[in-house]
């Protein structure tokens, strides 16, 4: 979590399975006071000369005390307070009354991300759950690996004021932002001192301006994603829910993000994953979690007219379906004859 100081435990509770010697090899100090010590602890540690970090397990309740203390102490801390979901506790919607407004979105120090969305490229049913759209965007990113705040800013123009669109975009917490803007707010990302992750739905084209801005932004290492909304054909029907659900736009999301290539959110292999391996030579395997298929190409072969791009897609997007959130996969099809009939496109 980008922490690498020294780390202090304490445990509260009188009830521990282990014993205090166990806990003090464990460098893990007991204190048997419980909660309301807790408590008392974060706001002496939280209001010194050197602020602190803290992580406290499990998440308190709303209506205790140790939440209270934990929204004190934050609050305390240079005027800050806690940052849930992508979104900082207490803060309202921005109004985007003039072009100042945008402006002061990308002022200061905190490495803020940003969605760029245009929802008339990529509009949402009326049946939609808007909030839990703003929800799942933000927590697309933290997926990926930015635990601050997430400003989404929906351009639109005469489509926001449907069917109280607007309304429900700033009860979510959605920023919505005159068309025009948006040459203005690619300028202030790319001039802000700290900036944080871009994510623009839907990708856009390639003969656009945007399209051209993201190019420049990767070029000099900014974390820049794009997401393109599932295909609207027979075989795989446009899902208009996609983006309510984190996974499935994670699935959606290339580009560059921690100065590596981003594939349908994942991180790129170096190396090409679709050859033919070697199974007389030890298999080489990447770091992190991967998922693994095994397929017997003799008596399933690929199916007709299915390049290996298009079968490796659907094989990730049934196990992102089912709630897996996959770094790499890998497929391995057996085959007898190297020369026979696999099928597909191949």
């Amino acid at each position: 979590m980008g922490f690498y100081y020294a780390v202090s435990i304490n445990a509260y509770g009188g009830l521990m399975n282990h014993t205090k010697d166990n806990l003090y090899k464990a460098r893990i100090l007991h204190k048997p006071q419980g909660e309301g010590d807790m408590a008392v602890d974060l706001i002496v540690k939280a209001h010194t000369r050197s602020p602190r970090n803290f992580m406290v397990i499990p998440k308190p309740g709303q209506d205790s005390e140790l939440h209270r203390s934990v929204v004190d102490c934050t609050q305390g801390l240079d005027g800050g307070k806690p940052i849930i979901g992508g979104r900082r506790m207490g803060d309202t919607t921005p109004v985007m009354e003039d072009l100042s407004s945008l402006v002061s979105l990308f002022q200061g120090s905190e490495r803020k991300g940003f969605v760029f969305w245009d929802v008339v490229k990529c509009p949402i049913t009326t049946y939609a759950n808007i909030e839990t759209v703003g929800n799942d965007i933000r927590a697309a990113l933290q997926r990926l690996g930015h635990h601050g705040c997430v400003e989404i800013l929906a351009f639109g123009g005469d489509k926001l004021n449907q069917n109280r669109l607007k309304d429900k975009l700033y009860e979510a917490g959605i920023i919505c932002t005159p068309l025009e803007y948006c040459e203005a707010a690619m300028d202030l990302y790319a001039e802000s001192l700290f900036p944080g992750p871009l994510m623009v739905i839907p990708r856009p084209d390639l003969d656009s301006d945007l399209h051209r801005f993201l190019t420049r932004m990767k070029q000099i290492h900014h974390d820049v994603l794009s997401v393109k909304p599932p295909p609207d054909d027979e075989d795989s029907p446009q899902d208009d829910l996609f983006l309510q659900y984190a996974q499935l736009i994670i699935g959606c999301t290339d580009g560059l993000y921690g100065g590596k290539p981003i594939i349908r959110g994942r991180t790129r292999m170096e190396e090409d994953t679709h050859v033919i391996q070697d199974f007389s030579k030890p298999i080489t395997f990447v770091k992190g979690e991967t998922a693994g298929v095994f397929w017997n190409l003799e008596d399933f072969p690929f199916p007709d007219g299915w390049s290996p791009d298009a079968i490796y897609e659907k094989i990730e997007s049934a196990f992102r379906d089912d709630g897996y959130e996959l770094s790499n996969m890998l497929v391995w099809a057996y085959v007898d004859d190297k020369e026979g009939s696999w099928g597909g496109d191949f």
